[in-house]
């Protein structure tokens, strides 16, 4: 998880959520994390999909929207709380499992 080389001096939170989409056109808007999660570590479990994949997206304000492809046991570590982010819309026999730990910076 992270440490001062990457993100500075954190601690975990204890809090974690587990996402489990499995129906097209399930996804979460553009969204900025509360205070439970400002620094968000986010694991790909597992990802299948039939055709091009749905991607996680963070828009940064000083360009265009990048998606991320994360494999099955990569994670990203993101301050949640300062940059916009959302999950695109699952397709048709799309399934995605994920599971985001949520640390604070001291």
């Amino acid at each position: 998880f992270p440490s001062h080389d990457i993100g500075g001096n954190v601690i975990p939170t204890g809090k974690t959520n587990y996402l489990y989409y499995n129906e097209e056109g399930m996804g979460i808007d553009p969204h900025i994390d509360n205070a439970e999660f400002p620094m968000n570590v986010i694991m790909m479990l597992d990802h299948q999909s039939d055709s091009s994949p749905s991607a996680l997206v963070l828009y940064p304000t000083d360009q265009d929207p990048v998606r991320i492809y994360l494999k099955p046991g990569e994670l990203i570590i993101l301050f949640a709380d300062s940059i916009l982010h959302s999950r695109e819309r699952m397709k048709e026999n799309e399934e995605v499992r994920i599971v985001a730990f949520g640390f604070q910076p001291v």
